[in-house]
């Protein structure tokens, strides 16, 4: 450990007195980490230093234990999946309202608040997914909403432009894809499905048959994100990986059964734009 005088004080490298086996007596919770303080530190100052330096030592907070968000976003991005593919599916081509209702809720307010939640994870996939998809939802609902309500009125380009629109989706959809070979196979098998649903949304602006094997298609979307859900809710209280989720190999390390999908590193710093350490 190294220390360095300062105005008034001295100022110690207290990541290096982590590392020291005394460390988890500092720095750990309870009486008796705050007890140890003193008696640690005294023995580490040098003779020239004082005891009343001690008064100017900072010690780093303690992270916030976070809960793991992404259950709260699968759970609505499966409920407004799956009644946005009934009404696809010709179960209720009547029910505006209602689907207006959960897409603006469920599939945009809970997936924004789990997708921003996600940021406090560092965990980027989701943060983007999830408010990604959020967002979109919430577009949907509103939509939806103005037009029952007569407010808005689809004009004659509504079909072309809601084909580029959804056509940018796709290809979101199909990055996302790409990058979920590197966490696990039913990340994988949900976003596929997502993908097929947006691509087969292009054509149901022009046939019908389209919109029908969209709504196909919405049924294997909701089941990966409900087996997501599963997966994350049982495998933590129960701390084993009761539902196997089959990760990739570059990342099988990072799902901690408490704390579910926790990158230890983001991804690989050469494949980003910034460093993130």
């Amino acid at each position: 450990m190294s220390t360095e005088r300062v105005s008034g004080g001295v100022a110690f490298d207290v990541d290096s007195l982590k590392n020291h086996e005394s460390g988890k007596e500092l720095f750990g919770d309870g009486e008796t980490g705050a007890s140890s303080r003193t008696t640690l530190l005294s023995m580490a100052l040098p003779q020239d230093v004082k005891r009343s330096d001690l008064r100017m030592i900072k010690f780093p907070a303690p992270a916030p234990q976070l809960g793991n968000p992404s259950p709260l976003g699968l759970l609505g991005f499966a409920l407004a999946t799956m009644v946005a593919g009934a009404q696809k599916l010709g179960l209720d081509e009547e029910g505006g309202s209602f689907i207006a209702a959960v897409a603006m809720t469920l599939g945009g307010v809970a997936q924004i608040i789990a997708g921003i939640l996600c940021f406090y994870k560092n965990n980027t996939f989701s943060l983007t997914a999830f408010c990604g998809f959020g967002l979109h939802w919430f577009q949907i609902g509103l939509t939806l909403s103005l037009t029952l309500s007569g407010i808005y009125l689809p004009s004659t380009t509504y079909n072309g432009l809601a084909g580029v629109y959804y056509g940018l989706w796709t290809l979101f959809a199909i990055i996302l894809t790409i990058a979920s070979f590197r966490i696990n196979k039913v990340m994988t098998f949900t976003l596929v499905n997502v993908v097929l649903v947006f691509g087969f949304d292009i054509g149901a602006q022009f046939q019908h048959w389209a919109e029908r094997t969209s709504g196909v298609f919405t049924v294997g979307a909701t089941l990966g994100a409900v087996y997501l859900f599963a997966a994350d809710i049982i495998n933590e209280l129960f701390g084993e990986p009761i539902v196997p989720l089959w990760p990739s190999d570059a990342h099988k390390d990072d799902f901690i059964a408490s704390r579910g999908y926790v990158p230890k590193v983001h991804y690989h710093k050469e494949a980003t734009s910034a460093a993130v350490l």
